[in-house]
């Protein structure tokens, strides 16, 4: 029997429910906690992480209080872990989560032993609160934001009175739970939590002598594997929960869409690039009459039922990712919905653009790769949320005076419209079918990104990014999160970029700016909102180009499409759809001196 059986035997079936649910209720929390620390955090220019972290915290002293036994922080944190890992909810930090969230958990477990308590108290519970939310925000930091020495000791500080609020938070919770004999209750100064699952003798928990009590007497030596089943089981039923709704997207971020989303049985979605209209291909438009008893028909035939009979060529798109180009001469439309490209079959449809544009996001990467063989530098800036409509309406106001003197190509981007994906496209030049990111619980890619590339020839890289790691690079990262509390990252990332490239410019050196995809999400695409970021990441990108020589490319990832909400007038944004809006960038391109 192996260690982790032995650790996990401990716990009965019962525990590990409530363990898995205080994990999930702590995830599910946080889309609504965050925007509420923000606002309160930012006028007082304090970080708001470590400001709600203690609301975070106190769930992992709940389950400590109703389950009661040591390494019950540990269990629940990492259970933590595995969820906003397979979700991608807001918080994730890819795999470096497991670290992240875990060791709070482990130092809550070190520290509680250490006084012999077990959330049995409220001093106790505010101990555990502090010293587990005072270690995620080192985790975080020591990982990701790297904090001068006195910032840190006031963001520790912080973290430590957020902690005493989560402590006191989590206390009063157990007391009513205690009432309802769910919670354990343990004397103070007791060791209680040793492994033998049995409640203080005063007020046994709810169920001790019903079902959960057989289980504990009857659990042999098969009941014990039970253990590890259960938590994983538990786990991916509370991810699951999660994924569909109960923690709602953040601003900048969609649900992942699957395989099956686009394409349906009876019908094929396909967008004209050239005119913007899109629609689907009804298959029994297309096999009734003379073509019913055919196996197959060429496509052109098919997209003559859609009036589209000048089409010359077509991007398929596949659920893996892939993406072909090919002449419509070439391909063929079974009667069950495949496309057969030279008489190859493409994996299950996403839809097929009409006349795509040449240029694409992977041509970024190629690009880059070219100058810099040829001994140039390249400055990548990258907008998020940009689309291609954005842009054209951007440039015919005269928003973007700075952006409008790069030559301008429109371009098609990959599937799913969601950054890891396309970002990751971007830096790779594949599509996601090599990339292997087809969602946000992946961050490592398949394949070599331009930052290998650069690193194996000697060149120097840098990327300058907001406050979340979207992809695991060979690369050395700076991460700004919103130290000035204004509610963007743009400001922060600016700062940093512009200090680089005055100190020295590095041969490769890419600019993430996220403020157009956060407030498009909030306001619309084409909101004042919206406007007014973009007028001021103009001035950015122009402040930029102004310290740089060499090559200056600057695209997008995605677009987005506007949602209309319940009341008159009420619009968002939202992306990650086959649709125009969100599947064409503008990929500019110039050259400074």
């Amino acid at each position: 029997m192996t260690i982790t059986a032995r650790a996990l035997g401990r716990f009965t079936t019962r525990d590990l429910v409530l363990i898995a649910i205080m994990a999930a209720l702590g995830i599910a929390v946080k889309p609504v906690v965050v925007p509420i620390a923000h606002a309160i955090a930012a006028p007082l220019f304090v970080p708001s992480g470590a400001f709600a972290g203690g609301l975070y915290m106190m769930w992992l002293v709940i389950a400590m209080g109703i389950v009661g036994k040591r390494g019950t922080a540990t269990l629940t944190a990492f259970v933590q872990a595995l969820l906003v890992i397979f979700t991608g909810v807001v918080g994730s930090h890819g795999a470096m989560s497991l670290v992240s969230y875990t060791a709070p958990g482990i130092i809550m477990d070190l520290g509680l032993l250490l006084f012999r308590h077990c959330a049995c108290c409220l001093p106790c519970c505010v101990l555990a609160a502090i010293l587990a939310n005072v270690t995620g925000t080192l985790a975080v930091n020591l990982i990701f934001f790297r904090l001068p020495a006195i910032p840190l000791a006031l963001t520790l500080c912080t973290a430590a009175l957020s902690g005493v609020v989560g402590g006191v938070i989590a206390w009063e919770v157990i007391k009513l739970l205690r009432r309802y004999r769910i919670a354990a209750v343990r004397g103070r100064g007791t060791s209680g939590g040793s492994g033998d699952g049995r409640m203080g003798e005063s007020e046994p928990a709810l169920g001790s002598q019903g079902g959960d009590a057989c289980v504990a007497r009857g659990r042999g030596r098969r009941g014990r594997h039970v253990a590890p089943i259960t938590i994983v089981s538990l786990s991916m039923l509370a991810a699951a929960a999660i994924a569909c709704g109960c923690s709602g997207p953040r601003v900048g971020a969609v649900a992942s869409p699957t395989s099956a989303d686009p394409v349906s049985a009876h019908s094929i979605r396909w967008i004209d690039a050239g005119s913007g209209d899109e629609g689907t291909l009804g298959l029994a438009e297309v096999f009734a009459g003379p073509a019913a008893d055919s196996g197959s028909v060429p496509l052109r035939r098919a997209l003559s039922a859609c009036r589209h009979v000048g089409t010359t060529r077509v991007a398929v798109y596949g659920a893996d990712g892939s993406i072909c180009t090919a002449p419509v001469r070439g391909c063929r439309l079974s009667a069950a919905g495949s496309l057969f490209v030279h008489g190859r079959s493409v994996s299950t449809l996403v839809g097929i653009v009409l006349d795509p544009p040449k240029a694409s996001v992977q041509d970024v990467c190629r690009l880059a790769k070219r100058n810099l063989a040829s001994g140039g530098k390249t400055l990548v800036i990258y907008l998020d949320g940009f689309g291609w409509d954005q842009f054209v309406r951007a440039k015919r106001r005269a928003d973007i005076p700075r952006m409008a003197r790069l030559v301008a190509t429109k371009a098609k981007t990959v599937y799913p419209t969601i950054t890891p994906v396309t970002f990751a496209s971007m830096v790779s030049g594949r599509d996601p079918s090599a990339t292997g990111i087809h969602d946000r619980a992946t961050h490592r890619l398949s394949c070599s990104t331009i930052f290998d590339w650069a690193k194996s020839r000697g060149k120097s890289a840098r990327l300058v990014a907001g406050d979340v790691q979207v992809l695991e690079l060979a690369v050395k990262t700076v991460l700004d999160p919103d130290a000035n509390g204004d509610g963007s990252t743009d400001d922060e990332v600016f700062a940093s970029a512009r200090r680089l490239l005055s100190s020295r410019r590095p041969d490769f050196m890419l600019v993430h700016f996220h403020g157009i995809d956060d407030v498009a999400h909030s306001t619309g695409p084409f909101s004042l909102a919206t406007r007014d970021r973009t007028c001021r990441l103009d001035q950015m990108v122009g402040k930029l180009m102004d310290l740089w020589r060499g090559q200056v490319i600057v695209v997008a990832d995605h677009g987005l499409h506007t949602v209309k909400g319940p009341r008159a007038g009420e619009e968002s944004g939202a992306h990650g759809d086959f649709r125009p809006e969100d599947l064409f960038i503008p990929l500019l391109v110039g050259r400074t001196r």
